[in-house]
């Protein structure tokens, strides 16, 4: 009977496969990472630029729905339908806007006294249950967007200049820009603005009141 040789591995063949195995294995679980850290870094971004639209487009519908409303403070004193002012130390945009849902059926109207300002380095947007005799304290408060660096709102008149700060007169409180620029400085992505335009008003402060758009809280 003839016999077969069987020749094996040697320790040495062993110990290099085993070598290039584990070479292979570091970079696989290299790339993994790589792919891993990849795929978060863009779902960071992506969530980041989604908080950023849903921002801007919950302020322009804040500012598309801009309504004719008079109001009253805590004083009883009547004040303008549009506030604001872009300074170091206190920029805010404020005024009263129509078409506040209420799937609830909560006892309120829908319209809404809003006002927009940084806190810290969160833009927030601040509201009223009741447009008039809007107390400081009394206000629900929701940060809408991180990482602001700083926030400008700058008006437009009606000879085209941009100003800094829209606060009328008591005679002329009805008075309103043609548009508003809102200005945002991020922290992560630089600065980015939005131009608002105005609808018009001049006809509506020689019109009756609609009742449609009483919310029934006078006095309160």
């Amino acid at each position: 009977m003839r016999l077969v040789r069987v020749k094996g591995f040697s320790l040495t063949e062993i110990l290099i496969s085993l070598a290039i195995l584990g070479i292979f294995g570091l970079v696989a679980m290299q790339l993994f990472n790589t792919v891993q850290g990849t795929m978060k870094s863009n779902e960071k971004q992506i969530n980041r630029l989604r908080e950023i639209q849903l921002a801007v487009r919950q302020v322009e519908d804040d500012i598309q729905h801009l309504v004719f409303r008079e109001r009253r403070n805590e004083f009883g004193d009547k004040v303008a339908l549009l506030r604001g002012k872009t300074s170091a130390s206190d920029s805010f945009l404020e005024f009263t806007r129509t078409g506040w849902r209420n799937p609830a059926k909560l006892a309120r109207s829908n319209l809404q006294h809003l006002v927009y300002q940084l806190d810290e380095d969160r833009l927030v947007r601040n509201h009223w249950l009741y447009v008039d005799n809007a107390q400081e304290g009394q206000e629900l408060k929701r940060p809408i967007l991180s990482q602001v660096e700083e926030i400008k709102f700058e008006f437009l008149e009606e000879d085209d200049d941009w100003i800094k700060e829209w606060e009328t007169e008591e005679n002329n409180l009805t008075d309103m820009p043609k548009a508003i620029k809102v200005t945002l400085t991020l922290k992560d992505l630089g600065q980015i603005f939005r131009i608002f335009p105005i609808a018009s008003f001049a006809n509506a402060a020689e019109e009756p009141r609609n009742p449609a758009l009483d919310d029934g809280t006078k006095g309160r």
